[in-house]
Formats: C-alpha cells, sequence, structure tokens
C-alpha cells in the first residue's frame, strides 16, 4: 500500500511539473446517479443506486495531452453486492487513480498509454483483497462511421497478473445544433488468468470474451462550462458460470441477487472549466 501511494504520489508530481505556460489546462468534475454500478469488465459490482464522481485535469500540449483523474463510487442504499459484502449505505465501494497520456497528432488514429489503480474499499473492509493495478494501451480509429477503439490492460498486481481488454464501436447522431444522440457496443475479453480471477467459480482459466454491452447517452448545454447527459446501457455475460470464485446461485444463497443482464440508467451534471 504504502509503494502504491509513493507510485501515486511520484505520477502527481510528474503531471504538475509538465505543466508549461503554453499549455491548456482544463479541470473537469463529473456526478452521475446511476440505479446500479457495472464495472469495465461488465460485472455488476453493486445491484443499486450509486453516485459516481471523478475530478480530472488534463494538461495538453499541442498533439500531447496528459490526465489525472480521481473516480470513485458511493452506496446511496443498503444493496449488497459483489464489492460491499456488508451494507454500505453512504460508504465509499470503490475508488481508482488513473492517470492517462493520449497523442493525437496521427489523422487516422488516437493512441493512449496509462495507469490504474483500483482501490476495493468494501472488500478490504471485510479482509479481502483490497487493490490492484492495471497499465493499459488503447488506440480509436478516428474518421470512420462506427470509430472502432480497442483497449488492452494487463494487470500488475491482484488479479493474477492477467491480461483483459475492451472492444467498442460508437456513432453519434446529430439531433440540433447543441445535442447529439451518442450509441456504442463494447465486448470485454480477458485472458485465462484473468479470467479466472474475475469471471471463473471455481479459479481455473477461463479465457474469451466475457460480457457485452450496447449503450445510448445525450447530453445538453446549461452554460458554458456546465452540462447535463442521461445514458441507458444494457450488459450481459457471455454464460452463467459465476464470478469472483462463486456461481451465481451461491451468490444469492449469501443473500446478493447475482446478475447476469443489467439495465443501467444513469443521469449526469457535469462542468468543464479551461
Amino acid at each position: 500500500m504504502k509503494m502504491t501511494k509513493l507510485k501515486v504520489t511520484v505520477m502527481v508530481l510528474l503531471l504538475a511539473c509538465a505543466v508549461s505556460a503554453e499549455d491548456d489546462i482544463t479541470v473537469r468534475v463529473n456526478n452521475t446517479i446511476a440505479s446500479a454500478f457495472v464495472a469495465a469488465t461488465g460485472i455488476n459490482w453493486v445491484n443499486g443506486p450509486v453516485l459516481m464522481t471523478d475530478v480530472g485535469t488534463t494538461i495538453t500540449r499541442g498533439d500531447h495531452a496528459f490526465s489525472g483523474i480521481y473516480w470513485q463510487v458511493l452506496n446511496l442504499d443498503d444493496s449488497i453486492g459483489y464489492d460491499n459484502p456488508l451494507d454500505a449505505t453512504g460508504d465509499v465501494t470503490e475508488r481508482d487513480f488513473i492517470f492517462d497520456y493520449t497523442y493525437s497528432g496521427c489523422d487516422s488514429a488516437d493512441v493512449s498509454l496509462g495507469y490504474i489503480y483500483y482501490d476495493f474499499v468494501q472488500i478490504a473492509r471485510v479482509g479481502g483483497n483490497g487493490n490492484t493495478e492495471d497499465v493499459y494501451a488503447g488506440v480509436t480509429l478516428k474518421n470512420l462511421l462506427l470509430s472502432p477503439s480497442a483497449t488492452v490492460l494487463y494487470d500488475i498486481d491482484s488479479a493474477n497478473e492477467g491480461v483483459w481488454g475492451n472492444f467498442a464501436v460508437s456513432h453519434s447522431l446529430d439531433v440540433t445544433e447543441d445535442n447529439a444522440i451518442d450509441l456504442w457496443a463494447k465486448a470485454v475479453w480477458s485472458g485465462g488468468d484473468y479470467g479466472a480471477y474475475y469471471f471463473s467459480h471455481d479459479g481455473s482459466s477461463d479465457s474469451g470474451f466475457q460480457a457485452y454491452a450496447v449503450g445510448a447517452s445525450t447530453s445538453m448545454p446549461l452554460c458554458d462550462a456546465v452540462s447535463a447527459s442521461i445514458g441507458v446501457a444494457y450488459w450481459t455475460f457471455d454464460d452463467d458460470r459465476g464470478v469472483l470464485g462463486r456461481t451465481h446461485t451461491a451468490w444469492e444463497a449469501a443473500g446478493f441477487e447475482s446478475k447476469d443482464d443489467t439495465v443501467v440508467v444513469n443521469a449526469s451534471l457535469n462542468i468543464m472549466l479551461k
């Protein structure tokens, strides 16, 4: 834990030292109320209402952008989930620290590199393994109808040092001059080691595509720096083997409604300052 705090501190200092007078600096604060917390892996960690908050700073220098982001999810009721086996009303379930570098100078693609530290607060609260870390590389193809993107992540800590990835397509439909509907679809893949940690009921190797999602969202500017957005997403697992070392039946016997399919509705208030 001390080593992780040192890593995060060093990255914050490097981000601060990177600032020069010619840089564009953007600060954003997003607050999202959602009907459930489904992570990027497709796992429904909290099957109940949550408040998700992220605070981030981006330093842009020409085609290079450096970002530091703090993100957390707060339970709004006593829903029991994989990440909060006890009543966690009003408690933070998870908080993440994200550092990203994106290069946008290529005409055909944007490329990203980054690091994520995951702090699973409620798992640590009950004596479990409360953190892990990922490094990642991603690419988004530009000037194409469906804007395909791929992000490959490697766990360097707790989740069996495994590989997983997100593959997505998206498309924006203009409705008015200030409003559009964004449509997207996503597939989550994992290597055997990572799959054994998260997607298996017995800890055995489980590689392949694990979860799929489709969604839509729209946003509306409220003033120069503030906008509001709403969205809906449908997530489903590839099969019903289970998650985190238990079958879905075992999770339900423990008092949690283990979900193969989840519809998430969310509403956000977004502030961006330049």
